[in-house]
């Protein structure tokens, strides 16, 4: 459990990566990037992930991602979960990233499941909306577009 240091430390850590995200897209996203995205029809949150697949794995059925950036419109839990979805699946392989995605999904709506190991730190952040349906689309729109975009490859 944290301490009320800790927990202080954290948010503050959570707020700034919301308002500066690590892996936002930006003008240095690379033309050649596959690109895919999902919406949240109700609230308005979009979510669009780009890719960059390592030059040499691109023909394998396993290719590696070398970067991966996302432009996300919406709420602090959708920006904040994008972002650290894109930091986890950077250097991972695509059969990774679909483990990734079907860990999230289950430590989401699943109150028994661990967080992958990855994002053990990084999920405490989001604990609070743990199994919350009404904050749940918010938290999943980032793995929609990821599922999206590796449907695609």
């Amino acid at each position: 459990m944290y301490s009320t240091d800790n927990q202080s430390s954290d948010f503050q850590e959570i707020l700034q990566r919301v308002r500066k995200p690590l892996f936002a897209a930006g003008a240095d996203v690379d033309q050649d990037s596959r690109q895919a995205g999902a919406e949240n029809e109700r609230c308005g949150d979009s979510v669009k992930l780009y890719f960059q697949l390592d030059d040499e794995a691109k023909n394998t059925d396993d290719p590696l991602i070398r970067a991966a950036k996302h432009l996300t419109v919406g709420c602090s839990v959708c920006c904040l979960a994008a972002d650290l979805l894109c930091e986890t699946i950077t250097g991972c392989r695509i059969s990774k990233a679909r483990n990734i995605v079907q860990q999230l999904r289950t430590w989401q709506t699943d109150p028994d499941a661990p967080a992958p190991e990855s994002m053990n730190r990084e999920l405490a952040a989001l604990q609070a909306i743990r199994g919350k349906r009404s904050r749940a689309r918010c938290f999943l729109l980032p793995l929609e577009a990821l599922e999206n975009l590796m449907s695609s490859l």
